[in-house]
């Protein structure tokens, strides 16, 4: 992130697109949350960006108690080496 920072301050305007300045943005906020989750040694923090890409997503817990997990189901056929998704949740 310093290193971003000291290319910022070297041009006048930003040469970068909106697409861009929004990803910086987000990625200045998740430094943050991950230097706020490492000085109090917690491992979470409200709001938390977990996708770059979509940073407004939030995970859904599924599983039992016990084994919890994130992400999507994802139900995927092989045929002749192309990878068909049926299924996608």
């Amino acid at each position: 992130m310093a290193h971003i920072e000291i290319l910022q301050k070297a041009y006048k305007l930003i040469p970068l697109t909106a697409r861009q300045l929004k990803y910086l943005m987000v990625l200045h906020t998740v430094y943050y949350q991950q230097q706020q989750m490492h000085s109090r040694r917690r491992m979470r923090v409200d709001d938390r960006i977990v996708n770059i890409h979509q940073p407004i997503v939030r995970p859904i817990v599924s599983g039992k108690k016990k084994r919890r997990y994130f992400g999507s189901k994802l139900q995927v056929t092989i045929v002749a080496g192309y990878t068909f998704i049926d299924h996608f949740s």
